[in-house]
């Protein structure tokens, strides 16, 4: 996850034993690229928030496709659209 998600996403990987990765944010939005450097094997779960994917901040529809395009099958991703 970005080093800026939403609080929830740490809190939840905690609880359920699992390790955080949080990869830095490049002008308040995500880094897409670094996002998809970071999953390994035992990467298992990515969160992406909407919010900080606003084409204002610099996002694309098109990046965050070649982002999931770039995720392994045994990876979820979970993009929370909530804003």
């Amino acid at each position: 996850m970005s080093a800026h998600a939403f609080v929830v996403y740490p809190l939840a990987v905690i609880a359920h034993g699992g390790k955080l990765v949080t990869v830095p944010a490049t002008a308040w939005t995500h880094d897409l690229d670094a996002m998809a450097r970071a999953i390994t094997d035992k990467t298992r779960i990515v969160f992406v928030e909407s919010e900080q994917l606003r084409p204002a901040r610099g996002s694309t529809k098109r990046q965050l496709t070649s982002f999931l395009d770039r995720i392994p099958e045994h990876v979820i991703a979970v993009l929370d659209e909530a804003y």
